[in-house]
């Protein structure tokens, strides 16, 4: 059976960065790991269903599976979840993207 060794993380990008969420999957055989966004599907097994360029799906070793969002902005900000169904039971974890804003100078007049 499959099992998710990657623990949930909060990660903090700042803006116009790249982001990449991990998420391993020790014996995943013939299951499929899929990507969400807010209950939205992004990815399923090898397939980029999300048609946005800024994402990307990092795989290795067949059982690596990252999620990479390359010049995050403030609206990526949200939780991401990477699941495995195995036979009717869903094995996921949750990372939460936080995008910073670089801080700005303001001169005062």
């Amino acid at each position: 059976m499959p099992s998710i060794v990657t623990r949930e993380q909060t990660y903090r990008v700042e803006a116009g960065h790249t982001a990449r969420l991990s998420c391993t999957v020790d014996r995943l055989g013939k299951f499929i790991v899929m990507w969400k966004e807010a209950g939205r599907v992004i990815s399923a097994g090898s397939l980029l269903v999300r048609k946005d360029h800024r994402f990307r799906l990092q795989l290795s070793g067949g059982d690596m599976f990252d999620l990479e969002i390359q010049d995050v902005r403030v609206g990526d900000s949200s939780e991401y979840r990477c699941e495995v169904d195995v036979m009717g039971r869903t094995l996921s974890i949750d990372h939460t993207l936080k995008v910073m804003l670089a801080p700005q100078v303001r001169e005062e007049l």
